[in-house]
């Protein structure tokens, strides 16, 4: 839900960086959206690994949240440098 928040307040950056700014809006927005979507499944499965006593972890799901938020960092790092020039 914060990476939606977080995605809404960056489209006041409009103005003073330009259109780039939407499209990681738009990023920041799809992998919250994604994350919040996939939350039932991830509750239900640990909830049912703590019913029979062994809960796996889930490295898909970290591998892709931490690939995403390094994208996400380096692309807005690029809108930062590009608009100081």
């Amino acid at each position: 839900m914060r990476l939606m928040l977080t995605a809404t307040a960056m489209l006041h950056w409009v103005s003073s960086y330009g259109r780039p700014v939407v499209l990681v809006a738009g990023l920041l927005a799809y992998v919250g959206l994604v994350i919040y979507m996939t939350q039932v499944r991830r509750y239900r499965r640990q909830f049912l690994g703590m019913e029979r006593g062994s809960i796996a972890p889930s490295v898909l799901g970290v591998v892709t949240l931490t690939v995403s938020t390094v994208v996400l960092g380096l692309v807005s790092l690029v809108l930062v440098i590009i608009g100081a020039l």
